[in-house]
């Protein structure tokens, strides 16, 4: 027998039912001691499932339609450490939350072990977008344009500086030039507030013309105190003038007067050059103040 020249390192620790007759080929061979072919079935040993001996490392994340624990198999097997896994991208997908755009290429870290210090999570409480990112709009943007914080409402996971926002849900309409103005050149200043983030403003913006941009005719055509741009121009390059008609004005052209430049009467004003301030309110407009007597 084995034995007769082999210890027996199973002694009295094996029941002698599993080894009879001390016949140690019961589970060896002698091409190596190391393979073992003991049928496991013959036990009165659970062995069903990990947790039969293992611990639930995800504490019962993973619950089956029984709110049974889930087979480790589903991810694990014995030939690599616990912590290989064969859940990946491909099954990400047929999950509840797909990966899409930019969190394909976001590592596993950091949504499910964002401290170190902490276990994996996996059944996270929330899948908005808040609860992983900031919101830099919080308290400056109304909350009807991002309810229930869906950012979604305006960006997308392909790249965060693309927006979808549609702007005529708002008060002022984009147009033209203003249809290729970065939204922070309206709604972002270069100041920031106690969180880091830049101030921002969206609620009660004023949408006068001079709230952005300089009165460049210097206060000739207030009415009741206010500019309203558009009487004369839209918001196309180079501020086009396509609302304005002479004719309709306290000096309709006629005759010669059609064909003259408007720069042959409407001039400079001195009081402000260098800067190029042209006059368009002259006043009074008899002939002498243009043709010798």
């Amino acid at each position: 027998t084995c034995v007769s020249c082999h210890d027996n390192i199973h002694d009295t620790y094996l029941d002698t039912s599993f080894i009879p007759d001390n016949k140690c080929e019961s589970c060896h061979n002698t091409q190596t001691w190391a393979e073992i072919t003991f049928d496991h079935n013959k036990t009165d040993l659970k062995f069903a499932s990990c947790t039969d001996c293992h611990e639930d490392y995800h504490e019962k994340e993973f619950l089956d339609a029984n709110k049974k624990v889930t087979d480790c198999k589903k991810c694990h097997d014995e030939q690599h450490d616990f912590t290989w896994s064969s859940y990946g991208l491909k099954e990400h997908q047929d999950s509840k939350y797909p990966l899409t755009g930019a969190h394909e290429a976001v590592s596993c870290l950091e949504c499910h072990k964002p401290n170190s210090n902490k276990k994996w999570m996996f059944k996270l409480e929330s899948q908005t977008c808040v609860s992983c990112h900031d919101n830099i709009h919080d308290t400056y943007l109304d909350t009807s344009f991002i309810p229930d914080n869906k950012c979604e409402s305006c960006h997308n996971t392909q790249t965060w500086a693309e927006i979808t926002f549609d702007h005529n849900k708002t008060d002022f309409k984009l147009e033209l030039e203003h249809e290729k103005t970065s939204c922070r050149e309206c709604h972002f200043t270069d100041l920031k507030d106690a969180t880091g983030n830049f101030i921002q403003k969206f609620k009660n913006k004023e949408v006068t013309c001079v709230s952005c941009h300089d009165d460049v005719h210097k206060a000739q055509f207030l009415v009741d105190g206010r500019n309203d741009c558009s009487r004369c121009h839209n918001a196309g390059k180079n501020w086009p003038v396509p609302n304005f008609d002479h004719q309709k004005s306290e000096f309709p052209l006629e005759g010669k007067h059609k064909e003259i430049q408007c720069i042959d009467c409407h001039k400079p004003i001195r009081n402000y050059l260098p800067q190029r301030v042209i006059l368009y309110k002259i006043k009074p407009f008899e002939c002498r103040d243009c043709h010798a007597s």
